[in-house]
């Protein structure tokens, strides 16, 4: 997954295709996910960082090459470090195996309304796994629920900081 961002943060994604082959989807179908991103528009916006907005998931998994580019080691070892640790999220991973042993996870269910019967579809993954795919408890949950309460401070970073992050970016009455 990583690989697929990096290859697209670095304009690469076209030489190396990471992410057009082998990606099955849960029905068996097979997707390219550099064809279904340029026909949703492309990766980057035409504006000034700031000057627009659009919704992406894309986006958002774009948050784990970021820190593995920067810090040189791997975003799920990042986030142990710097907030599940300093949290005591001790029942949260971003893969299944890496949760500790005896930690019951939830599954997904589909419901049939022709039988009236729910069927467990499996565990999933994505190819984006920092958009989407933490895997964590109610109690971890709420442990990072609290700290954002008082904005991440003191435990995951200064007051300021989690005031910044979370701030209303409406430039007028409007949004």
């Amino acid at each position: 997954a990583v690989g697929f961002y990096r290859d697209f943060l670095i304009a690469k994604a076209p030489e190396t295709g990471v992410g057009r082959t082998g990606l099955t989807l849960q029905g068996g179908g097979q997707v390219d996910w550099y064809a279904a991103n340029d026909a949703d528009g492309g990766s980057w916006l035409d504006y000034a960082p700031g000057a627009a907005t659009k919704y992406s998931n894309l986006g958002s998994g774009y948050v784990a090459p970021l820190v593995e580019l920067k810090t040189g080691g791997s975003f799920p070892a990042y986030t142990q470090s710097k907030i599940f640790g300093p949290l005591s999220m001790s029942n949260t991973a971003w893969f299944r195996e890496d949760l500790p042993a005896g930690v019951m996870e939830a599954v997904p269910t589909k419901y049939d309304p022709g039988s009236g019967a729910w069927s467990d579809v499996g565990h999933y993954c994505f190819v984006d796994y920092a958009s989407g795919q933490l895997r964590t408890t109610a109690r971890d949950l709420a442990r990072f629920g609290e700290a954002m309460l008082g904005y991440g401070a003191p435990a995951l970073w200064a007051e300021a900081v989690g005031k910044q992050a979370v701030r209303c970016l409406e430039t007028d009455e409007s949004g």
